[in-house]
């Protein structure tokens, strides 16, 4: 069994770093490759523990950590702290999502660098020669990909929680990502919003959309309830138009060609 190793130093203008600090670096440095490791073996079973392998705890400390897996999960492992680098390195650089990071790694990236200050002047990881130093410029990209977008759109799934406490509002369950959306309604909508809880809606207005593309409010202009299945007109439910007059269509066409 080889090992992956991967080594985080800190400096402080102190003597030494706070423990509260490097803790908040480590966590989220293992989300985040807890999450790309997960992300690579999709449906194989593939466990990486991380442990200390060494540390110096003067400024700068240095742990460095190792990645200890299976044979079948060492190119996952592998592959999982390369993203993680080349993560880190893009988004000091540049707003743009890097490979197979998500909204919730981005956030994790911000908390590593949201140490920075008095007590924390550098951060850095390295494996294998490739060195990231993220800074607060990286927190900047990350607000900028996090940043909502708005635009008119419509929200269709199960109206659920109605609240009137500060702000009028109502979730709707998303059918396409699965995930919950703040509904915020006037209060003259309010006996509406009463008779539709628990049915499937279409909420039209003016929404907040995640840079990840995930609606997350919607600034209710119109709610729209879908029938129930058994309201719902069948076809075969559907009488066809009589242009006959009960005349035998066959006779009919013929009795017209006739008439020509």
């Amino acid at each position: 069994m080889e090992d992956a190793h991967l080594t985080i130093r800190m400096t402080s203008a102190q003597r030494s770093v706070p423990l509260a600090s490097f803790m908040t670096v480590a966590n989220n440095t293992l989300g985040i490759l807890t999450d790309l490791v997960l992300k690579l073996a999709e449906e194989d079973r593939v466990s990486v523990k991380w442990r200390i392998e060494q540390a110096s705890l003067n400024s700068p400390l240095a742990v460095t950590l190792v990645g200890a897996t299976d044979p079948n999960g060492l190119t996952v492992r592998d592959r999982a702290v390369e993203l993680y680098l080349n993560g880190m390195i893009a988004l000091e650089r540049e707003a743009e999502m890097p490979d197979y990071f998500n909204e919730l790694s981005l956030k994790k990236a911000r908390a590593i660098v949201s140490v920075m200050g008095s007590d924390v002047t550098q951060i850095g990881f390295s494996s294998n020669g490739t060195l990231a130093e993220p800074t607060r410029h990286l927190a900047a990209n990350v607000d900028s990909l996090l940043r909502p977008v708005e635009e008119y759109a419509s929200i269709q799934g199960t109206l659920e929680r109605i609240s009137i406490h500060e702000t009028d509002e109502f979730v709707v369950w998303d059918i396409f990502t699965g995930r919950p959306v703040k509904c915020r309604f006037a209060h003259s909508d309010l006996e509406q919003a009463k008779e539709a809880f628990g049915q499937t809606v279409i909420v039209y207005g003016l929404a907040k959309y995640s840079r990840a593309g995930r609606p997350e409010t919607i600034q209710v202009e119109k709610i729209v309830v879908r029938p129930k299945p058994e309201e719902r007109v069948r076809f075969s439910d559907v009488e066809g138009i009589d242009i006959t007059s009960g005349e035998d269509p066959a006779e009919y066409i013929g009795r017209m060609r006739d008439s020509d």
